[in-house]
């Protein structure tokens, strides 16, 4: 299958019918893309299961190697330690 290059979410339904499921993934080289093709999982899986799929991807070098996943923001995963840090930042910012 070939990534469309005009008005993609028509082969996106297309490709759902075909599969019959409403989540497809299409990778751009080796990026995954999720594609939600109906209102219902998109709010399943956004509203309902969120704190799943908030966090961010884990950064090698930076965060497992040099230890930065233990103590920067933006590196941190989603969880306690991240909103402690996010409350402080917002906190010593907006002072």
């Amino acid at each position: 299958m070939q990534f469309p290059k005009e008005k993609p979410w028509y082969k996106f339904e297309e490709w759902s019918k075909k599969y019959d499921n409403p989540v497809i993934t299409v990778w751009v080289g080796r990026n995954p893309i999720v594609v939600l093709n109906d209102a219902w999982t998109a709010s399943d899986l956004m509203d309902k299961r969120a704190n799943i799929y908030s966090s961010r991807p884990v950064f090698q070098v930076p965060g497992r190697l040099m230890g930065g996943g233990d103590w920067d923001q933006p590196l941190l995963p989603y969880g306690d330690k991240w909103r402690r840090h996010r409350k402080l930042m917002v906190h010593l910012f907006a002072a």
